[in-house]
């Protein structure tokens, strides 16, 4: 996975805005900044909150289940 591909992501698949997103090599995952209508706060961080996601644009654990929070990643390396 490479930086330049993951700059060019803005938005989860629900349109819910994403920031300086990485690639951890070592963990194979995917880290960054989402902005969460529901766990984020206004007065803290904008409302955006930490989210990993794996290499085909899925969350992980922490956030099981929301499917609004995945990435639409083109997975051609």
């Amino acid at each position: 996975m490479k930086q330049e591909d993951l700059n060019k992501i803005t938005k989860t698949v629900e349109g819910y805005p994403v920031k300086d997103l990485r690639w951890l090599k070592r963990d194979n995952i995917i880290v960054g900044l989402v902005k969460c209508p529901f766990l984020g706060r206004a007065t803290y961080n904008e409302g955006f909150i930490t989210c990993a996601w794996r290499k085909n644009g899925f969350t992980t654990n922490k956030m099981k289940g929301r499917e609004d929070l995945n990435l639409k990643i083109n997975l051609v390396d």
